[in-house]
């Protein structure tokens, strides 16, 4: 196996502002974080748009569109971006 190095800085911003499998279960209202996997899997979800390992990551226009399309409510951004967005303020 081949491994390059990595900027970290650069890995991370990657990631910025998408949103994990345990934001979606906070944003769903508690729905436990094997719903999402499940919907996943079962193909009843969009497809994610970044990989690296276990870091699984959505796009949150397009969960939104989602969730308005199949009749879900999002009542709020995930806490983990509400803080940053705060801190960067």
């Amino acid at each position: 196996m081949r491994v390059e190095n990595v900027n970290i800085e650069d890995f991370i911003k990657q990631f910025n502002g998408l949103w994990s499998q345990e934001d979606l279960s906070e944003v769903f209202g508690g729905v436990v974080p094997m719903t999402i996997w499940n919907w996943r899997v079962k193909r009843q979800f969009p497809e994610p748009i970044r990989f690296a390992g276990k870091f699984i990551r959505w796009e949150p226009q397009k969960v939104r569109e989602w969730a308005r399309q199949n009749g879900y409510k999002i009542s709020r951004e995930p806490k983990r971006l509400q803080s940053a967005s705060r801190q960067a303020a």
